[in-house]
């Protein structure tokens, strides 16, 4: 693969002085970071417009050679990730999968305007409200793109909370017909506005997507589990997501727990969401409200209602049952809540 970077190498030879010196600047050959044009403006004393002129020009020079030579196996390379990627890709995440190709970080600049030379590939711009990336245009739009993007966001303020990303991927796709339904997901990493979850979509401004406090990345963590966890798996994953740089304790994430209502203790360490229907309180109000609620219950019905609602042992519930008055033994293995 190095004698194709070292093919890019050459045909960026046949540009003139000036040519080269922004090519190189705008895609970060001289230190990996490409640069914007105002940058490359200040440092050529040009202004930004004349900047954006001279890589027009140089990229058609580039673009009449580059297919015939060795560098077509560069584009070709980028251009299947973007494929395998359902077709639209951040450049973020096309540097990460080249990376983990094997790919050094020297060669990412040949990748970047490898892909600017390729006739299938649309780029789409940094702006306020789109992360710079890459879309195979014969399948996808980049209008089609922007569009579906701002109806996701249209949608997610009229939900106002995270929701199923595929049951969002569903809904969108009713809404977007123009838009590939295998590529919807990767359109909406291109937004800066929306952030996906392992298992649910939002966006970033909202708390429940974008955690700032312990409350808000246990309350995320529980919705992304779908059942109770121990604190101290709490504790741990949110070490583990890396939500930002604050350093937590332990204690401090089962402070939090205890503190909040939004929490409810089901087991030994266990901790439910009050959102779920589970309500606070010990076992022994748990068989209160299901005796109230339903009346006369054997023991096996008993048990198998509070452990829908706690984690506990099975004896925990038999020693409730036996030692508080209130549960009046009507028949054999029979309770009921005593009247007052």
């Amino acid at each position: 693969m190095e004698q194709k970077f070292e093919a890019l190498n050459q045909i960026i030879d046949i540009l003139n002085e000036k040519e080269q010196e922004v090519i190189i600047k705008r895609y970060g050959f001289d230190d990996g970071y490409p640069k914007t044009l105002q940058f490359v403006g200040e440092n050529m004393y040009i202004t930004r417009e004349r900047v954006r002129q001279i890589q027009k020009k140089a990229l058609q020079i580039l673009r009449r050679v580059a297919m015939q030579t060795d560098t077509k196996e560069i584009v070709e390379i980028a251009e299947e990730i973007i494929k395998d990627n359902n077709n639209v890709i951040t450049e973020k995440k096309l540097i990460e999968l080249l990376k983990e190709r094997g790919y050094e970080s020297h060669s990412i600049p040949s990748f970047r305007l490898c892909l600017d030379l390729s006739e299938k590939v649309e780029t789409i711009k940094k702006t306020q409200q789109h992360n710079k990336g890459y879309i195979l245009k014969d399948i996808v739009k980049a209008d089609t793109a922007k569009e579906t993007i701002k109806k996701a966001i249209e949608e997610l303020n009229n939900e106002k909370i995270s929701v199923c990303r595929i049951k969002f991927e569903n809904n969108l796709f009713d809404k977007t017909k123009d838009t590939p339904k295998e590529s919807i997901l990767s359109i909406l990493e291109l937004s800066t506005e929306i952030k996906q979850l392992e298992n649910r979509i939002g966006l970033k401004s909202w708390r429940c997507v974008n955690p700032k406090s312990i409350k808000d990345k246990s309350i995320l963590i529980l919705n992304s589990a779908n059942k109770p966890l121990h604190f101290k798996d709490i504790f741990d994953l949110i070490h583990e997501k890396k939500y930002d740089h604050k350093q937590v304790t332990i204690e401090a994430v089962h402070n939090e727990l205890i503190r909040y209502e939004d929490f409810v203790l089901v087991g030994r360490g266990l901790y439910a969401l009050k959102d779920w229907g589970y309500k606070p309180g010990t076992v022994k109000d748990v068989i209160k409200e299901i005796l109230k609620e339903k009346g006369p219950l054997n023991k096996k019905e008993i048990v198998k209602e509070v452990l829908k609602k706690r984690d506990v042992q099975v004896g925990t519930i038999s020693l409730n049952l036996q030692k508080t008055p209130e549960f009046l033994r009507v028949g054999r293995a029979i309770y009921k809540l005593e009247e007052k």
